[in-house]
């Protein structure tokens, strides 16, 4: 997914705006995605600031069972130890 950064100094606010508009957009287009309603227009006075790379995706995904899975030992066995 691109990341985009609005050139308002109230990004924040205008964050929480657009996620606002894509919850009422969303009910009516189920199958669409942020990106989707962006590309129809909305959100234009953003820059777009980095794009995936595969290879970083790649390596990344690789990691999440990883993490999970130590994630999960490290609940448990807190877990037990109370």
């Amino acid at each position: 997914m691109d990341v985009y950064v609005p050139s308002t100094e109230q990004a924040a606010s205008y964050g929480g705006a657009l996620l606002a508009r894509y919850a009422w957009w969303k009910q009516s287009h189920p199958n669409r995605s942020i990106g989707d309603m962006m590309n129809g227009g909305e959100g234009t006075d953003l820059e777009c600031v980095a794009k995936p790379r595969t290879h970083a995706t790649r390596v990344y995904n690789s990691l999440v069972d990883i993490y999970d899975f130590c994630e999960n030992q490290m609940v448990k066995n807190y877990w037990e130890e109370i």
